[in-house]
């Protein structure tokens, strides 16, 4: 999602934009092999940037880092941000993209296949993401496991560590 902006604060002043982005949210955004910012979000918005010959900056870093500094308006606009009532009390969205879901990932011996079977167990989500904000709210559990992204959170669960991943179903 973009964040709207108001008109006449950047645009027509020409200004720089800051834009930023995660670098590890493939195919949506992530460093490429030459090490530059890649994926459908960085693509999409460089179109836009093109097509309203704005100027901006564009970098891609750790999730948890760069909604922070949407929300304490250090950066203009965040790419791939996932649509919530909480999060849109704080942001403005552009119109949505894709739609994206979540699901439930456990080792084959760990019987989990419900939301209510979470309660009170160890639970691996990306930090600041949408299923982090989702179990700060419900308090499903106070045993929340934070991973920089959602393959650092695979890998630890493959590793036999904690209960389950409430993660993205598309990476």
């Amino acid at each position: 999602a973009i964040k709207a902006v108001e008109p006449d604060s950047i645009f027509l002043n020409n200004e720089i934009i800051r834009v930023k982005g995660d670098y590890y949210y493939p195919p949506f955004e992530f460093i490429n092999e030459n090490g530059e910012p890649d994926g459908f979000n960085v693509e999409l918005f460089k179109k836009l940037a093109a097509d309203l010959d704005l100027n901006y900056t564009l970098e891609l870093e750790p999730w948890r880092k760069v909604r922070k500094e949407l929300e304490n308006r250090e950066i203009d606009v965040l790419l791939g941000l996932m649509v919530s009532e909480e999060r849109s009390k704080k942001v403005k969205f552009g119109i949505p993209h894709s739609i994206m879901t979540h699901g439930i990932f456990t080792r084959v011996d760990v019987k989990i296949d419900r939301i209510d079977q979470l309660k009170d167990k160890e639970i691996i989500v990306q930090e600041s993401d949408l299923m982090h904000d989702y179990l700060l709210k419900t308090k499903l559990t106070d045993k929340i496991i934070l991973a920089n992204n959602q393959h650092e959170a695979l890998t630890l669960l493959a590793a036999g560590k904690h209960d389950a991943a409430l993660i993205g179903n598309f990476q």
